[in-house]
């Protein structure tokens, strides 16, 4: 019986780093979604239960066969 040495295949696609954030992104994004908290609070607190828990904020009725 042959035995075969198996070679790592190397990276045909090298691997790009993603782009780094600045913190003026950051700003903007957390601002946004603080007008979304003030605007419902309740809703938000509800999506973040949600994000807590790990479930989707919409989920998915079953339906009888």
């Amino acid at each position: 019986m042959k035995q075969y040495k198996l070679t790592p295949k190397s990276n045909q696609h090298p691997t790009s780093t993603p782009p780094s954030t600045t913190r003026q992104e950051i700003d903007e994004v957390a601002k946004h979604i603080a007008r979304h908290i003030e605007q419902n609070p309740a809703k938000a607190a509800k999506v973040f239960e949600h994000w807590l828990n790990g479930k989707s904020k919409t989920t998915a009725k079953k339906k009888a066969a």
